[in-house]
């Protein structure tokens, strides 16, 4: 039948991330076939990956309406509307994929979280009981269950919990950072101090961490360190309206004495302007839960003996294990753009000459340029490296390079080189900026 030529045909279209293209054959597969429910899920699919959730709505309820045990329709129907701020709605779709199958773990889990926002506390612990009971090694499970229970004022079950996450997930930032809160509340300084260094180390996406981090230093009689940790807290946050601002300011100048403030006054900063790589294995978390560890390790050496390969070449000044990736510092920018191309190279041919699936690296890189401020360990901080991990998470950075204006800017008439403009984006931490954002075609 004609129905499903053309929804093969736009599942193709889809792979390849042309969404408009596979709604055109969708579009067609529904003429054909007004009554078949996987049409309308497929271009509800797509039609949510271009941005635009309420008309997939309208699809995914014509699929369900025509295949009431469509478990997957209503799954997305309800991430969707949990998404809408429609969190009774999607209550009720996760209800619908449970009573299809009882033991469908990320329904429960999904459904948990809805009843979390609503603040139905009890009835999402349930959910989450009933998550770790079809998979028990659910990491954010264990990690939003904890988080209640805090809220329940049940802490130890909640220590048991946080440690839980970590076990069945050891490159979980927020499980490391939520966990070094809580030690630092229960008075465990040094262990709090601990997951939050971890926590850094894996690119915790919340700023607040060198604060927390900086007030358990200072308690535990670290007091330069922990003032550092303050002050870059308050350089990262900027303009922001955290409420941990003013509480940073008072902490420093309540443990700074006269002679510490000359003494920090007079030592000059070391500040250069440099261009920032980041760079990581996409979906590593999938990579673990699919493949297991021994894969996911070898995959993160062969990325990272191709990047040094290329990096030494192009005069890397620093390189930071993060993980899933790294970051990595260059004078030039054109430095690490080169570093970039030539890895995205590599790493191309090496997944061309693998048959196994499994081996294929699939990375994302970001490179900002700009101010950075170095530390005594050469590690580096300010806004540019904020910006260039960032860029990694941005939508499409799979097999790409991102850069900013700023990298963009002072390469662009490079006759060798060739870009693509993706436009202004709003990068994690800065919602108040817009990032015009390029994306280097390397192929």
């Amino acid at each position: 039948m004609k129905v499903y030529n053309y929804c093969n045909e736009g599942n193709k279209y889809f792979n390849a991330g042309k969404l408009n293209e596979a709604i055109a054959e969708y579009n067609k597969a529904i003429d054909d076939d007004p009554k078949y429910a996987q049409a309308y899920y497929n271009r509800g699919r797509a039609k949510y990956q271009l941005g635009m959730p309420k008309e997939a709505v309208e699809d995914l309820d014509e699929a369900v309406e025509l295949k009431d045990d469509f478990i997957a329709a209503y799954l997305m129907r309800g991430n969707i509307n949990n998404e809408l701020g429609r969190i009774g709605e999607a209550v009720d779709d996760f209800s619908s994929v449970i009573n299809l199958k009882h033991d469908h773990a990320q329904a429960y889990f999904k459904r948990a979280v809805a009843r979390q926002e609503m603040e139905e506390y009890e009835k999402a612990l349930t959910d989450y009981d009933q998550t770790l009971r079809y998979k028990r090694d659910h990491s954010d499970a264990f990690l939003n269950r904890a988080f209640i229970k805090e809220i329940l004022n049940r802490p130890q079950e909640a220590l048991d919990d946080y440690t839980q996450a970590i076990n069945f997930k050891r490159d979980h930032p927020i499980a490391f950072y939520r966990r070094g809160k809580l030690l630092l509340k229960l008075k465990s300084k040094n262990e709090a101090i601990e997951d939050f260094n971890r926590a850094i180390e894996l690119n915790l996406d919340n700023n607040a961490v060198y604060f927390h981090r900086g007030a358990a230093l200072v308690q535990a009689g670290l007091k330069e360190e922990g003032i550092a940790d303050l002050e870059k807290f308050l350089t990262l946050a900027g303009n922001s309206r955290s409420p941990f601002v003013g509480k940073a300011k008072t902490f420093i100048e309540k443990n700074k004495d006269k002679k510490g403030n000359e003494k920090r006054s007079a030592k000059k900063r070391d500040i250069r302007q440099e261009a920032i790589l980041f760079m990581d294995v996409k979906d590593s978390t999938g990579i673990l839960d699919k493949y297991g560890p021994l894969i996911y390790l070898d995959q993160l050496e062969k990325m990272e003996e191709f990047f040094l390969h290329n990096a030494n070449k192009n005069g890397m000044l620093f390189k930071k294990g993060l993980g899933d990736g790294f970051m990595a510092v260059f004078k030039e920018r054109m430095e690490a753009v080169k570093t970039a191309i030539l890895t995205m190279n590599d790493l191309d041919a090496y997944n061309k000459s693998e048959k196994e699936m499994l081996k294929k690296i699939n990375v994302g890189i970001g490179i900002d340029y700009g101010e950075t401020i170095i530390r005594t360990d050469n590690d580096r901080f300010s806004e540019h490296v904020v910006v260039a991990s960032r860029l990694l998470s941005l939508p499409g950075n799979s097999h790409k390079i991102f850069i900013t204006a700023n990298v963009y800017n002072s390469i662009k008439d490079d006759p060798d080189m060739d870009f693509e403009k993706k436009g202004f984006a709003t990068i994690k931490g800065f919602r108040t900026a817009k990032y015009l954002i390029y994306s280097v075609n390397w192929e």
